[in-house]
């Protein structure tokens, strides 16, 4: 949004029309006021140029103008300036895969996306409604780990909205981050939920707000302990929360290995069998069936199996 037709925007208009700068500006106002407007204008600032800088840097050239308080910006004409576009069918068909292929754990998957889903919007007859939807949770969830990233760098207690499926509702909750973990695609942070005084994992779609810093100190909210990640991912699904127990599932060796280069490091091979360490064994009781694989210890994870195996020999039987 900084171009357009060469003109100036203000810090406020970048604000309200490029989301990550409204999360570093909500994010900083803590509990408001004058103070906290300030503060929050600062980090804006800070933020600006740095970008501006790491533009530089790749050589696009970001022009500024007036004091640091007020500063306007803004992409040069040349360079910029707006050419017709028109893709052919084959064209199209090489950007929607490459929109298909993208990684989630591609740092700058959404801001990508959203600029893939676009020129095939604008260069394609009928492409419009296909960039929205193809664009608009990722990007709402890259801002949110954005967001995430710096408060765990900086060890700041956070507050948010979150809808909780178990309980159908939504709530405030208060959370110094630990961790961010990618799994299968999906982004989840594990923190501390100050009033439920335990460890928590909240996936990242499901938060309602916008994510604020809990106060308004600049760092150091809490102590980080000396074995949490700064982000930990990909994960398994079935080591989400802290892993305590030790698993032991016998599979074919072709499927083994595929198992080894899906989760590396996750699981390992011992002969016939992988062994993996995990929080959640009705997630890891899932993968095992999905391998065709046989748990053999511990017994609870062997049950599941079983269980889990009788439920499908049910909704598969009786007369067609």
């Amino acid at each position: 949004m900084l171009y357009d037709g060469g003109t100036y925007r203000d810090e406020a208009s970048i604000r309200r029309n490029l989301p990550l700068y409204e999360s570093v500006y909500e994010s900083s106002l803590a509990e408001g006021g004058e103070a906290g407007k300030e503060r929050a204008a600062d980090a804006l600032r800070k933020q600006l140029a740095r970008d501006v800088d790491a533009l530089a840097g790749v050589g696009v050239r970001v022009e500024a103008e007036g004091a640091s308080e007020g500063r306007r910006y803004r992409l040069p004409a040349e360079g910029f300036s707006p050419a017709e576009l028109e893709l052919s069918a084959e064209e199209r068909a090489v950007f929607v895969g490459a929109l298909r292929a993208l990684r989630r754990d591609f740092p700058y998957a959404g801001p990508l996306r959203m600029a893939i889903a676009n020129l095939i919007g604008v260069a394609s007859e009928g492409g419009e409604a296909f960039a929205a939807v193809a664009t608009r949770e990722d990007e709402d969830v890259a801002r949110r780990v954005a967001v995430l990233e710096r408060a765990i760098s900086r060890r700041k207690r956070i507050v948010f909205d979150y809808f909780s499926i178990s309980r159908d509702e939504t709530s405030t909750r208060e959370v110094e981050p630990r961790a961010l973990s990618l799994v299968d695609g999906v982004w989840y942070m594990s923190g501390f939920d100050v009033n439920r005084e335990g460890i928590r994992q909240f996936r990242m779609s499901r938060v309602r707000s916008l994510i604020k810093h809990a106060t308004k100190k600049e760092r150091g909210d809490f102590e980080m302990p000396d074995d949490s990640p700064r982000r930990s991912g990909p994960r398994a699904p079935w080591q989400l929360e802290e892993p305590h127990e030790t698993a032991r599932i016998r599979v074919s060796g072709e499927t083994l290995d595929a198992a080894m280069h899906e989760y590396p490091g996750v699981v390992e091979r011992d002969g016939d069998d992988l062994v993996t360490k995990y929080s959640g064994e009705r997630q890891l009781a899932g993968w095992t069936l999905s391998l065709g694989g046989e748990a053999v210890a511990p017994d609870s994870l062997a049950a599941r199996v079983v269980e889990g195996l009788e439920k499908i020999a049910d909704s598969h039987g009786g007369s067609a």
